[in-house]
């Protein structure tokens, strides 16, 4: 590890982290923000795009609702206990992360996909408006016209 104590790291006076994280609880961690829609596209390997609308925020695999760990005490002492994520689950760190799951904001549907592979996707709050949204398909039971207001 390198110490250079000639070298102090600066305290930040503000914290544009912070306020993020502030931003996504205000957005997805308060209780009025429960039966919130989330908008997934999905991008495949030739650039084509499709959607899901789901009930929620996709959940990966590796979203724990209980610590992975037990507390117990020895004789060397007692084991560290895992504190949860930000968004009050816990996670194994392992295994398959890039498989996400949710349900279709409509019918209710159980739905799971794996982003990996010349796959990516795109989280939104509302439905996306920029251009390379614009064609993509409806890949589950909703559709943005189903639920937009």
């Amino acid at each position: 590890m390198l110490r250079n104590p000639g070298q102090p790291i600066e305290v930040p006076e503000y914290s544009t982290t912070r306020e993020t994280i502030n931003r996504w609880i205000k957005t997805w961690g308060k209780a009025s923000s429960k039966g919130k829609l989330s908008y997934v596209y999905l991008q495949n390997a030739r650039g084509e795009y499709g959607y899901f609308v789901l009930k929620g925020l996709p959940v990966s695999y590796c979203a724990l609702g209980t610590p992975p760990s037990k507390t117990k005490s020895s004789s060397y002492g007692m084991v560290n206990v895992p504190l949860p994520e930000m968004d009050g689950t816990y996670s194994d760190g392992a295994g398959t992360c890039n498989t996400y799951y949710g349900f279709d904001a409509t019918t209710g549907a159980y739905l799971e996909f794996t982003i990996g592979m010349n796959q990516s996707f795109f989280l939104f709050d509302q439905p996306a408006t920029l251009p390379e949204f614009s064609s993509a398909s409806q890949m589950g039971p909703s559709s943005i016209e189903d639920v937009d207001p």
